[in-house]
């Protein structure tokens, strides 16, 4: 049996709540507040700052189509952790064809601030449909508290939505 915690869903438009604002000299991007500039005027993204503490945690992430009402086969999802230096690649995979990223099953992570880029336009064109968002980022961080977390990504051409929380796995009752 599964049991979700922490539920968080947004359904994402460009301008259903108006301009995000974020204090003078940071921006948010993707509804993450960044760092202070730099000279170049890019803004780099913050790892956490906390303490690290060794906890090892695993991610489920699964994608369906709300056009068809079926997963999401085949669709290429890279998934980067924040480091100093921008985002560094952790792995690359595909849905399989019950819509999860299977090969990230026992993949072990650490703590921090992590994003899965969706390439929703390939997927679309598989299907001859022109997407409005190219890809889907979903940018979200891991803490303490459960060992495993699922991403959840809901599709469709002009719109999506996504899940993140965490998961429990309760054994089965023997009876």
């Amino acid at each position: 049996m599964l049991r979700l915690n922490s539920l968080l869903a947004v359904n994402l438009c460009p301008s259903a709540f108006g301009p995000l604002s974020a204090p003078e000299g940071r921006s948010i991007v993707a509804g993450v507040m960044l760092g202070p500039s730099t000279s170049s005027g890019r803004r780099p993204v913050q790892a956490d700052q906390t303490e690290e503490v060794p906890v090892e945690v695993r991610i489920a992430t699964l994608v369906l189509d709300s056009t068809y009402g079926r997963a999401v086969v085949g669709l290429h999802a890279r998934l980067d952790r924040a480091d100093h230096n921008g985002w560094a690649a952790v792995a690359d995979a595909e849905t399989g064809s019950d819509g999860y990223v299977r090969s990230w099953d026992d993949r072990h992570l650490e703590r921090g601030l992590y994003r899965i880029v969706f390439d929703s336009d390939s997927y679309f064109a598989t299907l001859g449909i022109s997407a409005a968002y190219p890809e889907v980022i979903v940018v979200f961080r891991i803490r303490n508290g459960s060992d495993r977390w699922e991403v959840q990504l809901t599709l469709s051409p002009y719109s999506y939505s996504t899940f993140f929380g965490s998961v429990e796995v309760e054994p089965a009752d023997p009876a």
